[in-house]
């Protein structure tokens, strides 16, 4: 992973609001920028596009197996971290709000009644869930998310070229169909879950690593908002190889 000082790469984003061409293809993963727990945001593995910090609306963590306690920590109004003690697995959810795509291909963060009918090709609220194994002795937990990839075991075990066992599960139960990447920086597999939501995938290097699933749900709630709920998660973990002693 690439050392960028993050208080850089803030002050220079500083001036910018969140870009709405794309907006939608962004991720969000965790990674551990100068020692703290970062919430991601964009497609860089060591950046992040600014964001609200307030859009952080839920943070899990387990140590050696048990419930560990987190706090959100908003920094500058662009970014937010996790602060929790030493913990093997966390996890958070980011919603991003209301997104248009109007007819030019351009996205807002707006509500679909900020349009007129005719200008919207696309209306969804978005949420983004994220989840790190943080060394290669924790458990395996299903931190409970609607939408998350479970391995069957600590992909921080692993090296690159092993094979890793997947299930991807929506509201805790088998996601079959989903459209799953082995790398979200990068080439790597696409694969589709079976009907139990299983899937096995080829860790696609040395050092960090992120898997990433989407999917897309009709709204069930105000369809003046939003026609779609649209979801991405991540699994984020080090190779084996990479484990700091």
């Amino acid at each position: 992973m690439k050392k960028h000082s993050f208080n850089t790469i803030a002050l220079t984003l500083a001036g910018f609001l969140l870009i709405p061409l794309g907006a939608q293809a962004h991720g969000s993963w965790l990674a551990k920028i100068h020692g703290e727990h970062t919430v991601m945001y964009g497609h860089h593995e060591s950046m992040t596009d600014p964001y609200d910090p307030a859009k952080i609306v839920d943070a899990r963590a387990f140590k050696n197996g048990q419930k560990a306690a987190v706090k959100i920590v908003p920094h500058e109004q662009r970014y937010a971290t996790l602060e929790t003690d030493n913990p093997g697995l966390l996890g958070c959810v980011m919603d991003n709000g209301l997104w248009v795509q109007t007819k030019d291909g351009k996205w807002h963060n707006k509500p679909k009644d900020a349009f007129n009918a005719s200008e919207v090709t696309l209306a969804q609220h978005s949420y983004k869930y994220a989840v790190s194994y943080l060394n290669d002795r924790e458990p395996v937990n299903a931190l409970g998310y609607d939408l998350e990839i479970v391995p069957a075991v600590n992909p921080a075990k692993l090296k690159k070229g092993d094979k890793l066992s997947v299930q991807v599960l929506f509201k805790g139960k088998p996601l079959p169909e989903a459209k799953l990447s082995s790398n979200f920086f990068g080439d790597g597999e696409k694969l589709t879950t079976n009907a139990e939501g299983r899937a096995e995938v080829s860790i696609a290097r040395d050092g960090f690593n992120t898997l990433s699933v989407g999917h897309a749900t009709e709204q069930s709630g105000d369809k003046a908002k939003a026609d779609k709920v649209s979801m991405s998660s991540s699994l984020s973990f080090r190779t084996h190889k990479e484990q700091k002693k």
